[in-house]
């Protein structure tokens, strides 16, 4: 057998490896805390628990104050925590999420990375994915909170929209469309957040005067936000538009 075929195996093997010490990297460090203390670390996460323990149970009541659910911008990270709870809802298996969550993050920051720069590239910005700190102001990957969607679904995103992944038109702009409503429903500030880059993005198209592709995610985004607005629309209608804020952290 030819040198030319034995290295490049050899070369994938090395590279299978390494990605995957930097996924266990990740994984360690966003679970280690949990090797002395086996239940949620932060408020948030029991908040997010508990409001998916009732989406689970179809009682769309507050945990807390038994009053009807109202106004609750992240029902989508809630409705798919929720779909963990109808596989366990013993509380301390939910410390197991962040691990996965962040070796999803990892993941896709490699292969958009990967397609955007370069293999080399893509190693690096994995391993700086897998040590981004968490802060108890800030959130992180240690915590299961909604923010550590917008490291997945962002890249991922943008991987379709570059047109970095090898689908038809119609396939890549739907899958836009459901990761764009699904953060607008799970995640607002990480959907304002690709928002932002996909109409700088547009703008850009238009200057080289790309029509179809920029009129093709004009589409896509005006869906996205009309498919999202009865998720904001009790809110708009009680207090006005002004009355939407949230903190990008959380």
């Amino acid at each position: 057998m030819s040198s030319d075929r034995i290295f490049p195996r050899e070369k994938r093997v090395v590279e299978v490896i390494l990605i995957l010490m930097i996924l266990a990297l990740g994984c360690f460090l966003s679970y280690y805390h949990h090797l002395s203390y086996e239940f949620p670390l932060h408020v948030d996460e029991w908040f997010h628990i508990a409001m998916a323990k009732q989406i689970a149970k179809l009682d769309f009541r507050d945990p807390y104050y038994g009053k009807p659910l109202r106004r609750c911008l992240e029902i989508g990270w809630h409705s798919l925590l929720a779909l963990f709870v109808l596989l366990t809802d013993d509380v301390r298996h939910f410390t197991y999420l962040p691990s996965f969550f962040h070796a999803l993050d990892i993941l896709a920051t490699f292969f958009f990375v990967d397609r955007f720069l370069g293999r080399k590239e893509a190693f690096f910005a994995a391993l700086l994915a897998a040590i981004i700190p968490s802060h108890l102001a800030f959130g992180g990957p240690i915590f299961l909170v909604p923010i550590n969607l917008s490291l997945i679904f962002l890249p991922i995103s943008l991987m379709l929209a570059f047109d970095l992944v090898k689908l038809e038109r119609n396939q890549n702009l739907f899958l836009q469309f459901l990761i764009l409503t699904f953060l607008l429903y799970a995640h607002p500030p990480s959907a304002v957040a690709l928002l932002a880059i996909l109409g700088i993005y547009v703008l850009l198209l238009l200057f080289d005067r790309k029509m179809k592709k920029a009129i093709s995610l004009i589409l896509v985004i005006s869906l996205s936000i009309f498919c999202s607005l009865p998720n904001y629309a009790d809110l708009i209608a009680s207090r006005g538009i002004a009355a939407i804020k949230f903190t990008f952290f959380y």
